[in-house]
């Protein structure tokens, strides 16, 4: 069965943005996740007035999620996203539906 993690990002200010992968993330979690269809689909959204950006990964299942989430690469990403955010005053928030 699939995993969906939907999150969402909401910012006070659109001259602020949102915080992105570097290169080295984007090519371990095209290798690890993408190109082995661990991740079924992904879209990242972000609304017209720049405050809102929702990002929706399907997962093939709850293992490929669990070893997404226990992955010491995108952990370290997330760490520097989640700290990135709190300067910044963007809130963010995940829903997980399996």
């Amino acid at each position: 069965m699939t995993v969906t993690a939907t999150q969402t990002f909401t910012q006070e200010d659109s001259r602020m943005s949102f915080y992105d992968a570097d290169s080295n993330v984007v090519t371990h979690w095209y290798a690890a996740y993408v190109a082995t269809d661990m991740l079924v689909s992904r879209s990242d959204t972000i609304t017209k007035d720049g405050l809102t950006r929702t990002l929706v990964n399907v997962w093939k299942d709850q293992n490929s999620y669990d070893t997404f989430m226990a992955d010491p690469v995108i952990s370290g990403f997330m760490a520097f996203r989640t700290q990135y955010n709190t300067t910044n005053k963007i809130t963010e928030s995940t829903i997980i539906l399996s």
